[in-house]
């Protein structure tokens, strides 16, 4: 069996998934080491080592889980993260549960990020730290700001810019860590200490604060495929990630405690790392390094900001194909291609929350989700050790017990009893967190259940629709009504095929039960000098309806496409396929183009001018020009010219049919 090592290697820690993990670690420290030192005191680093090796465990689960593969080597985690790991364990209810805690946790670390930038934002002018009404217009703009740039396409950190920024928290973290430390010694200043007051109670409210460092693993997971770490690596690089929190939780909650007196004052909670720079001496120093400290996590935030909505638009894209929530709400953007419902949405919560709750309030529910989605992930690889004992793993998870016809990772064991303690610590210790935290979880279970009862699916199975459904116009060509105009050539029947073809991937979406539309049109061309409404021959009109009947019954030989047929009176045939195109609001235009005209010198010499570099003709020109939707062309072969359908007999302006 191909097996990945156990081992860690820090170069794993310097690539874009690196930083967006990293992101995730720094967000822990940079916002929440104030809320875990207020509670826990002296205590702080016993605190954070109980969250530190609940998130080592964690890591050895997502990396066994990561590298399960079946026989052929393929990967058995069709999306990694604990979706991915609660449906291949389970079923695809548990797999909603653990989904529906993951977007919450993902919404809140949003909120998060944004309302601890402000507080670092604000503390690089110390006069500013006291005025709340700027902090929250700073978090807000922040989540707006994210929300626009996601909006307008994929935005993954790229380059040497994520890696910077990882070496910069890394050398100045280090530094002020080193002085910090250089200076609790100096002073006599306990790095551990029994406080008066502080009981198991504090410790473990303070614990389930710390749990926030666990984000960087579901965001590694559920953005590993977008980046270009090889997948056999990726196991070790969570191993990396695991071995880095350990060592950077502990000695930060030592710091911490040892310097808490510069976090007494409540408005330093929201900027603890800054302010513990203010600690240094002299004073210069102490300025300069609040300073550096400051920009820096102000910048790093950002990117935890980002990175968490990122992964609310691919969760929620993932909940729309599977059907665990309507499709419609995953609708992609036609012109950007991204998930904007979700993401408007995901503004629009996250600035409430940024704006009603405080800092604590807003961990602590992050805690709630994180740990019960936590809670199925190490249950699920248990028991996949038991349905699939003969899957291969990449990595295993060492310490197994055997039982029966599997075994019992006694890690993982351990881990989801910390689990299952810390989610009960959360709904007694966290009053307003373990009640907003089960509502959520209850609207979410009644929207699963009610969309899936409505839409006649399964509770429990995989129901799986083509990811192209979520967009009304991709690169993959499902449109959901189509205008085919027709110019009484032998290329119309392809035309209409090409539109059926397009028509039917649209049809297959079970929730748009009308099906899809094809218009074909036949257009008419009337001259200025006579009326648009003066009748053509009967030789013409024959014509056109034969070709509309033709097309008709070529397009509906396609599963759930409907073809209606009309004729159309224009000036010119270019403009009246335009307006029928605004008219009717159609998503594509499917056409043939005119035939290149052989006579030299283009447009100046009565021959077809050049558009966009390619010698097409009038009509289509036109129609290039000024179509409101995309326009799709197949170009006839030289000589193809059959029947015009823009020549037109005119036999009077008192007799013209209704079109």
């Amino acid at each position: 069996m191909n097996k990945l090592h156990l081992s860690v290697d820090p170069r794993y820690a310097f690539t874009r998934l690196g930083g967006i993990a990293w992101a995730g670690l720094a967000t822990t420290i940079y916002a929440t080491i104030g809320v875990v030192v207020n509670s826990a005191a002296g205590l702080a680093p016993v605190a954070m080592l109980i969250v530190a090796t609940f998130v080592a465990l964690t890591a050895l689960t997502y990396t066994e889980l990561t590298g399960l593969r079946d026989a052929r080597g393929n990967r058995l985690v069709d999306t990694p993260g604990a979706s991915g790991f609660a449906r291949l364990g389970f079923d695809e209810l548990i797999s909603f549960v653990a989904s529906w805690a993951v977007v919450l946790d993902l919404l809140l670390l949003t909120a998060i990020g944004a309302e601890a930038f402000s507080g670092y934002l604000l503390a690089v002018v110390s006069s500013l730290t006291d005025e709340t009404t700027l902090m929250t217009l700073a978090g807000v703009t922040a989540i707006v700001v994210v929300g626009i740039r996601n909006a307008r396409g994929p935005n993954l950190a790229k380059g040497i810019g994520i890696r910077l920024l990882l070496a910069a928290d890394a050398v100045v973290l280090a530094f002020v860590g080193g002085a910090l430390l250089v200076q609790a010694v100096q002073d006599g200043l306990p790095l551990l200490e029994f406080t008066a007051g502080v009981g198991a109670r504090d410790v473990i409210f303070a614990a389930t604060i710390g749990v926030v460092a666990v984000t960087g693993f579901e965001t590694a997971a559920m953005l590993a495929g977008e980046t270009t770490l090889p997948r056999a690596k990726r196991g070790r690089f969570l191993l990396t990630l695991g071995a880095g929190t350990l060592l950077s939780l502990v000695l930060a909650g030592a710091l911490a405690g040892a310097h808490r007196e510069e976090l007494i004052d409540p408005n330093n909670v929201n900027a603890p790392v800054a302010w513990l720079a203010a600690a240094l001496e002299p004073e210069w120093l102490s300025t300069s390094a609040r300073i550096v400290v400051a920009v820096l996590a102000a910048t790093t935030l950002a990117v935890a900001t980002n990175g968490a909505m990122l992964a609310v638009a691919r969760l929620s894209s993932s909940l729309a194909t599977t059907r665990q929530i309507p499709s419609r709400v995953g609708r992609l953007s036609p012109k950007f291609g991204t998930p904007t419902t979700v993401i408007a949405l995901t503004v629009v919560f996250t600035s409430v929350l940024v704006i009603a709750l405080d800092l604590q309030t807003l961990i602590g529910l992050y805690a709630y989700g994180a740990l019960l989605a936590l809670t199925i992930v190490h249950a699920s690889v248990i028991k996949l050790r038991f349905s699939q004992p003969q899957a291969e793993r990449r990595y295993r998870i060492p310490l197994s017990v055997p039982v029966g016809n599997g075994s019992v990772p006694l890690p993982a064991l351990v881990a989801l009893v910390l689990a299952v303690a810390g989610w009960v610590g959360v709904l007694v210790l966290h009053d307003l967190s373990g009640f907003v935290g089960t509502l959520w979880m209850i609207g979410g279970i009644l929207l699963y259940v009610v969309h899936r009862r409505v839409s006649d699916l399964p509770m429990r199975k995989v129901v799986v629709v083509p990811k192209t459904v979520l967009s009304r116009d991709t690169e993959h060509g499902e449109f959901g009504s189509i205008l085919v105009p027709l110019f009484g050539r032998a290329l119309d029947d392809d035309i209409v095929q090409t539109a059926g073809r397009l028509a039917r991937d649209r049809a297959l979406d079970v929730e748009d039960s009308g099906g899809a539309q094809i218009e074909a049109i036949w257009v008419f061309e009337i001259p200025m000098s006579l009326d648009l409404y003066s009748a053509v021959s009967d030789e013409k009109l024959k014509k056109a309806r034969g070709a509309l009947a033709r097309a008709k019954a070529v397009g509906e030989e396609y599963e759930g496409v409907n073809v209606a047929t009309a004729t159309v009176r224009a000036r010119r045939a270019g403009q009246g396929i335009v307006d029928e195109a605004k008219r009717r609001g159609v998503e594509v235009i499917v056409m043939a183009a005119e035939d290149p005209s052989r006579v030299r010198g283009g447009s100046t010499f009565g021959g077809v001018g050049d558009f966009s570099g390619r010698a097409i003709g009038p009509t289509t020109a036109y129609v290039m020009s000024h179509a409101p939707c995309r326009v799709l062309l197949t170009a006839p072969p030289m000589g193809d010219v059959g029947v015009s359908a823009l020549d037109v007999q005119v036999m009077g302006s008192d007799t013209a049919p209704k079109a």
